[in-house]
């Protein structure tokens, strides 16, 4: 028995790739299994090297006291806004939410049309998968050529030199 006559063994089917050349769904559930399990082991190796002695770019300065100033403010210390373009007040307010309403508006957008083509691809399919359709090839093209054709190229409309 020559080896183009063995079966192919199942373990090899299932290592194909899915309709269309998708990768089979246990293969990414694998891949990602082993994404998550490097990142891991990479955390862990870095938070275990991490040195966790004292911080050493606080040294030789003063420590904080209660009385003393900061670089960065702290919550509810500070001025309330007083016009519109302060930090917080009503323009950064507004440029904020336009922000967030255009960044909805293109996500719904993507969504919609997402549907939209599915949907248009999916009857599009079941037209194509109707058992009296014949298949487009060159013995199935339609019988009218462009000579018989009129102006617009549209076969129930003939030209007055197809049919003299």
């Amino acid at each position: 028995m020559s080896a183009a006559d063995d079966p192919k063994p199942a373990a090899t089917a299932a290592r194909r790739p899915g309709a269309g050349g998708a990768p089979d769904k246990r293969m990414m559930i694998a891949a990602a299994l082993v994404l998550f399990g490097a990142i891991v082991i990479g955390i862990v190796a870095v938070s275990a090297s991490v040195d966790t002695g004292p911080r050493k770019d606080t040294q030789g300065q003063q420590p904080e006291t209660a009385g003393q100033p900061h670089i960065i403010p702290r919550p509810n210390e500070g001025v309330a806004p007083k016009d519109g373009g302060d930090r917080g007040g009503w323009e950064q307010i507004t440029l904020m939410a336009v922000v967030v309403a255009s960044v909805l508006l293109i996500g719904v957008l993507a969504l919609r049309g997402g549907k939209r083509a599915k949907a248009g691809r999916e009857a599009w399919m079941a037209r194509a998968a109707e058992p009296d359709r014949p298949a487009w090839g060159p013995d199935t093209m339609p019988a009218t050529t462009s000579a018989e054709a009129g102006p617009g190229g549209d076969a129930s409309h003939p030209s007055p030199s197809a049919s003299a």
